[in-house]
């Protein structure tokens, strides 16, 4: 049994997959696609927009987001080794990012 496609935008395809989203590069292989859980609230769908946007639009600017969930998903989905690798330091170095609470602010 196939897995129901909800919507498809040139290269990429929106699949529901056991109650959570699938943005899936169908130009990729299988590991170019990434899960998004929050089918209830809309917010999903505008997520799923917007890193059809990021991987479309801005390749050439700096990364659109700060959030390390779709930092991921965009590495995972795009085909250009260079924005890949752009995602990878951004992700890098906000896994090394460290803030002391004990002493109240950031440095």
């Amino acid at each position: 049994m196939s897995k129901p496609i909800i919507y498809v935008d040139g290269e990429f395809e929106v699949v529901l997959d056991r109650g959570s989203l699938v943005l899936c590069n169908r130009d990729g292989t299988y590991e170019h696609h990434a899960h998004f859980k929050k089918i209830k609230r809309g917010k999903s769908c505008y997520d799923l927009q917007h890193i059809i946007r990021c991987i479309r639009y801005c390749k050439e600017k700096r990364l659109p987001t700060k959030s390390e969930w779709m930092l991921r998903a965009l590495a995972r989905i795009t085909l250009d080794d260079r924005y890949r690798e752009a995602i990878l330091q951004k992700l890098n170095k906000m896994e090394n990012h460290y803030i002391n609470i004990n002493k109240g602010v950031a440095r």
